[in-house]
C-alpha cells in the first residue's frame, strides 16, 4: 500500500512501516542487515513509484530461549561488520541482461511465490516483505538502514526473523538480476542469523543456488535460457560460496547445504 512517501505492510492485521522518512538509522538487536553486489549503475530514465508487497501465510519459528540466545550469538558476530566483506552479485549467473526491466515488485510478484513455493514447498511467509525502488529510494533506505552508501549493492535484508517483520529491498533492474538477488536476501532472512559471517553468507548462497536451479528447471519468468550454472560455479571467489560448491560435488543439494548450515551441523 502507498501512502505519500511510506510504504506500508499488511503484517499479523495491522500495518507496519516498512520505507520512509522516518526509517530507522541503523541496525538494533533485531535489525541484521545483509548485502548484494550491483553490477556499475545504469542510468534509467523511469523513476516510477515503488509497491512493497508480502504474502501469506507460514508458521513462525518458535521464540524459545535457546533461539533468543542463539540470535543474540549471532548479532554479536554480526553487528561490526561491514557490508563490504560479502556482496552478492547475480551477473555470473545470467548469460544475459533480460531485456524486462523491473521496478515494482508487485509485476513480479507470482513469480517469486512460484520459486519460492517449488523449493520450500511451502507457501511465502507473511513475515517477509519485498521492495523493488528505484536507484535513488534504494540508496536512501540503504543509507538510513546500514549507515553505508550502496555504491555496487543491488540489494539487501533486515533480518528479524522470529521477531518481526524482515525486509528485503532491491535495486530496480533486469528481470533477471532482480529475481536472483531477491532469492539470495530470501536465503538469509529464512533463519535467525546463524553464528558467524561466513555461515550466514553460506546459508544464503546454499537458497540462492537452490532457487536459480527451480527458476531454471521451471522456466520461471522465462528465465530458463538466461541462466547458465557452470560459468557461475567456476567464476565466483569467494569462501562461503566455495564451501557450498564443495559441499555441493560432495553429494549434497544445495537445500541439504542449506538445511545443514541452520541446523548447525557444519558450518564455514
Amino acid at each position: 500500500m502507498y501512502q505519500g512517501s511510506n510504504y506500508s505492510a499488511s503484517y499479523g492485521g495491522s500495518q507496519q512501516p516498512v520505507y520512509g522518512p522516518s526509517y530507522m538509522a541503523s541496525a538494533s538487536l533485531t535489525d541484521i542487515v545483509y548485502a548484494s553486489e550491483a553490477t556499475p549503475r545504469q542510468d534509467y530514465s523511469q523513476q516510477p513509484v515503488s509497491f512493497q508487497t508480502s504474502f501469506s501465510e507460514m508458521e513462525y519459528e518458535k521464540n524459545t530461549k535457546d533461539s533468543i540466545k542463539q540470535y543474540e550469538t549471532g548479532y554479536g558476530n554480526h553487528q561490526n561488520s561491514t557490508l563490504q566483506h560479502y556482496h552478492f552479485n547475480p551477473a555470473p549467473f545470467l548469460n544475459e541482461t533480460h531485456p524486462i526491466f523491473i521496478d515494482d515488485a508487485e509485476h513480479i510478484k507470482h513469480y517469486i511465490t512460484r520459486a519460492f513455493e517449488a523449493v520450500t514447498k511451502k507457501t511465502f511467509p507473511n513475515d517477509i516483505s519485498i521492495t523493488v525502488c528505484d536507484h535513488s529510494k534504494f540508496d536512501e533506505a540503504h543509507t538510513q538502514c546500514t549507515g553505508n552508501v550502496s555504491k555496487n549493492v543491488m540489494g539487501f535484508a533486515i533480518n528479524r526473523r522470529g521477531f518481526g517483520l524482515s525486509e528485503i529491498f532491491v535495486r530496480a533492474n533486469s528481470l533477471g538480476k532482480v529475481m536472483l538477488t531477491i532469492g539470495h536476501e530470501i536465503g538469509h532472512v529464512m533463519s535467525i542469523p546463524l553464528a558467524t559471517l561466513r555461515s550466514e553468507e553460506a546459508k544464503a548462497f546454499a537458497f540462492s543456488i537452490a532457487w536459480i536451479e527451480t527458476i531454471k528447471e521451471h522456466n520461471i519468468a522465462h528465465l530458463e535460457s538466461a541462466i547458465n550454472m557452470t560459468p557461475a560455479m567456476n567464476n565466483i571467489h569467494n569462501v562461503a560460496f566455495d564451501f557450498v560448491v564443495g559441499k555441493i560435488k560432495q553429494g549434497m543439494s544445495a537445500k541439504g547445504v542449506f538445511q545443514s548450515l541452520i541446523k548447525q551441523e557444519c558450518e564455514v
